[in-house]
């Protein structure tokens, strides 16, 4: 199962949106360790095997959230 990552960026409308294949609590636990650090970086790898080395003074949130099947059709009454 993978897991949506969605980073805003301070001063910035755009959004980076990555699926991940690490654990819930873990990449949890690295985000709140690099938000920590004003310099650093965090460094994420997606499901499509792109890399990306992000700025973490730039980061103005994150939404980490387990994947949800897109359901089609209709709903009966």
């Amino acid at each position: 199962m993978s897991v949506d990552i969605k980073i805003g960026f301070v001063d910035s409308p755009r959004e980076l949106a990555l699926a991940s294949t690490e654990e819930r609590e873990a990449l949890s636990a690295r985000l709140n360790q690099a938000l920590q650090q004003d310099s650093g970086v965090l460094e994420l790898d997606d499901t499509s095997g792109r890399h990306y080395i992000v700025r973490t003074g730039r980061i103005a949130w994150v939404e980490v959230g387990e994947e949800n099947p897109r359901q089609v059709g209709f709903i009966g009454r």
